[in-house]
């Protein structure tokens, strides 16, 4: 599943810059922190969102360095 919605991610990231990622990070960083969020799968939640946010930095860093 994660692939499937990176691949729709990515087609949309062409103006994305690292510091709306960060801050789109760090807003659901908040909201599924274990120590905030109570709920049994907020650590599987945290997991995916950092797998995520690793993917995407890691897209964006290469499709800058493509365009210049």
């Amino acid at each position: 599943m994660t692939g499937i919605l990176l691949e729709r991610v990515t087609k949309t990231l062409n103006d994305v810059t690292l510091d709306d990622v960060w801050q789109g990070f760090k807003k659901l960083f908040l909201q599924y922190h274990p120590d905030r969020n109570k709920n049994p799968e907020s650590l599987e939640r945290m997991k995916q969102l950092n797998e995520a946010n690793e993917r995407l930095k890691t897209y964006i860093e290469q499709r800058d360095k493509k365009r210049y």
